[in-house]
Formats: structure tokens, sequence, C-alpha cells
């Protein structure tokens, strides 16, 4: 039998926990359903406080945390998370102990997660716990569906079907909290969703994007490897891995995967990465045709466009490119990049004026993008406005520095005419 414990502290959430305990219990029935004894003075000793053994023969705590939660203090203006003896500090430490115990904070009424620098260090990983939000404590009902769809999965019965349906809704919950962007979440319900069912490909190719994402390069290539490997038809696995590959330089391996890729399911973003390895490789025609077959595949894919028209542009095709460039605009018109890019192919066939108003828009979309003031700069030196080409330069030369490209920042330093130099290098994007 599987058993929810529910911690709270009373002078926070005494009236959303009752509630709480009510639905469970409706649901679950009561035998499966513990609240927490913190009516037990502060300084209680471990002897006398009874819901420690409970915890530890839980599955799920759930942690009410309201907007007082953090700053309870004791008759002598002590926080109780700072007293080692306090019953629910020590309900907390229990379960974050225990593998077995699942421990999942429920922020009441817009309440905040807690940071680890707000606990102390036996309660920190508290803050790796994917959440429950439940913004109206007083309307529980549409909440309450969240938080039964949190704690089902451990009482699920072992038959292999429902291990089945279980990691399924692990993996749910996991790709929802990446798509909020919250990672270390993520991959925790992506780990669960594995350990349910082992064969889960896509659990470990999404959890691949998460590390990804956190900048676990090993853990990454290890997860698309064994996505992979229990599915050598996965597409967007081979697609992911190519990207990685691509991030850490190996381009041709990237290359490699991406082909895979393309041939088990023709896709416009795999198009679109292999041409940017390709270009990176020097391949200016593979790229343009792999671009070509990604906006066939996705007309509305700016991004193509705009990569499209770098390459072409390298390649001395000035005028195509801003054809390319021309209609990456008009399929996003805050695309500043395209209007960067489109101002350098001007500045090169020598429309200045054009070039100047190209780069103008690129900033007045990204204030922050150095390359289009250095362009600006070296169109504006050109036809002769040498107060405002300086003005551009020192602007462009105080983001690199900012940005930390200190390369550039030395180059626009050293001369005037070192910016055009650094305008060619324009950037492209994957995905």
């Amino acid at each position: 039998m599987s058993y929810v414990f529910i911690s709270y502290r009373r002078e926070d959430s005494a009236k959303s926990a009752s509630q709480i305990y009510e639905h469970l219990v409706q649901r679950l029935g009561q035998k499966s359903i513990f609240k927490s004894v913190d009516t037990i003075e502060l300084d209680v000793d471990l002897r006398h406080c009874p819901s420690i053994s409970v915890v530890g023969q839980c599955d799920v705590l759930l942690v009410l945390i309201g907007r007082k939660w953090l700053q309870i203090e004791d008759a002598n203006g002590q926080r109780w998370l700072d007293v080692p003896t306090n019953c629910v500090r020590l309900e907390l430490e229990t379960a974050l102990n225990r593998s077995n115990v699942r421990v999942i904070p429920v922020l009441l009424e817009n309440a905040e997660m807690p940071t680890k620098q707000d606990l102390p260090a036996s309660l920190q990983s508290l803050v790796d716990c994917q959440c429950i939000h439940v913004p109206d404590a007083q309307d529980l009902q549409k909440d309450m569906e969240c938080i039964f769809a949190a704690i089902q999965p451990s009482f699920e019965p072992a038959d292999a079907s429902d291990k089945t349906q279980a990691a399924q809704t692990w993996f749910k919950r996991a790709v929802a909290a990446q798509n909020n962007g919250e990672l270390k979440a993520a991959i925790i319900s992506y780990d669960k969703a594995i350990q349910l069912n082992p064969n889960y490909a896509p659990a470990y190719s999404n959890r691949g994007v998460a590390k990804s994402c956190l900048g676990d390069k090993p853990g990454m290539l290890a997860d698309y490897d064994k996505a992979i490997q229990l599915n050598p038809n996965y597409a967007g696995a081979y697609s992911n891995r190519g990207l990685a590959k691509a991030n850490l330089g190996d381009l041709k391996g990237a290359i490699a995967d991406y082909t895979q890729a393309i041939r088990l399911k023709p896709d416009a973003v795999a198009y679109s990465n292999r041409g940017l390895a390709k270009a990176s490789l020097g391949d200016k025609q593979g790229a343009i045709a792999d671009y070509t077959q990604a906006i066939q595949l996705k007309p509305n894919y700016a991004a193509a466009y705009n990569n499209c028209g770098l390459v072409k542009s390298g390649a001395g095709e000035k005028q195509q490119a801003i054809v390319d460039y021309d209609q990456a605009i008009r399929l996003n018109p805050n695309y500043a990049i395209a209007y960067n890019n489109r101002g350098a192919a001007k500045a090169g066939l020598g429309d200045k004026q054009g070039a100047i108003a190209d780069y103008t828009q690129a900033i007045q979309l990204n204030p922050n993008c150095a390359d289009a003031y250095i362009g600006r700069a070296f169109s504006r030196y050109a036809l002769g406005d040498k107060k405002n080409a300086m003005l551009d330069r020192q602007k462009a030369m105080e983001l690199f520095k900012q940005q930390g490209n200190i390369e550039r920042y030395n180059l626009v330093a050293s001369n005037l005419k070192g910016i055009g130099k650094v305008n060619n290098n324009s950037s492209m994007r994957r995905r």
C-alpha cells in the first residue's frame, strides 16, 4: 500500500492542509494519508515526534509552502527552519534523505520556491524537487487534479501495463516541466519514467536535451546513444545527437547524424542544421542545397532563408543573398539578425545608405547587436560621417566587452578598417 504525508506549518497553511487532506482522503482513502504534527513545541525532543517514523514509510511527502513559510519564528525570534529539533524540519530532512520518498513542494497563493540560501544545508535539496503551483488556495478543486496527477504514479499497481501507463504520466510531467524551464525537475521525472519503462526511447532523448541545456555533455550524448540503441529508427534522437555533436565541434559526426535523421524522416530542421554544419566546413553549395530543401519542406522557415543568405553572401552572391534576407524579414519582421545581414550585403554592393537603414533597424530591434553598430559605423565612415561612425564604433566596443568577446573588441579597437572584417562574421541559427 502507498502513503502520502502532508507537511505544513499551522501558522502558514493550516486551512489549505485540511482541504488537501480531505480531497486526498476522498480519492485515496483515509489510511493512505497522514498530516504533519506541527502542534508540538519547537524545541521538542526527537523521541516525542512520532511523525518522523511515519515519513520514512511514505511514498510521497507534500510540502505545503505559503507566503509565511520561510519567516515563521518561535518565541525567541528564531526561525523554525533554523531549529534542528523542530518536528516539521525533521520530517523534511527524513524525506529528503530517503530515496524511496518523493518530495513535492506545493506553492500556495503565489508563494515562491525557496532558494538554497534560504534553507539550512540539510534542506537545500528541496530546491531541486519539482513543485506544484496552487495560485488560489481558497478554491482547490481545479488544482487538486494537478496534485492527484503528481501523486498517482506512486499508487500504481505492479503489472507491466500499469507501469507503462505510469511511465507515460511521468513523461508528460517531465515535458511540462521542461517547457517551463524547470530542467532539473524534468530530469527527475524522466528518471522516474525510465525507471518504470527502461525501454522508453523518447524519455532518453528528451532527457538528453535537458542535460544539454544544463551543460552535461557526457550525459546528453549517453542519453542520445541509448535512445538510438533502443530505437534505431528514431529520427528525432539522431537529429538531437547531431546538434549535440555540432555544438561540441564534431561537424562531420553531426552531418552523419543529420543525414540518418533525414533518411528516416525528412525534416526541415535537420536539413537546416546539416546546412549549417556543411557551411562551417566550407561546403557552400552543399549548404545552399540543404537550406533550399529545408525551405521546400517548410516555406515559412525564416531562419533557413537567413542562413542561406549568409552562405550566398560569403560566396559572393550578394544580390541573391539579399533576396533571401528579404524573405526572412517578410516572414519575421522582428528578425534583427536578418536586418543586420542584409545591411552587410548591401554595404558589400556599395549601397551604404540602404545598409545604414538596415543596421539601424537591427539596432532598434536588438540594442545589444554589436555587429550592427560595427556595420553602421563602417558605412557611415565610408560616406564621410566620421563623427557618428566613431560613436557607433565606441558602442560596439562597449557591447563586445560586456559580452566577453575580447577578440572582436581588440579588432575594433585597433583601427576603424577592422570594422568591416568584424561585420562579416554574422550569426547563423540552428533549429
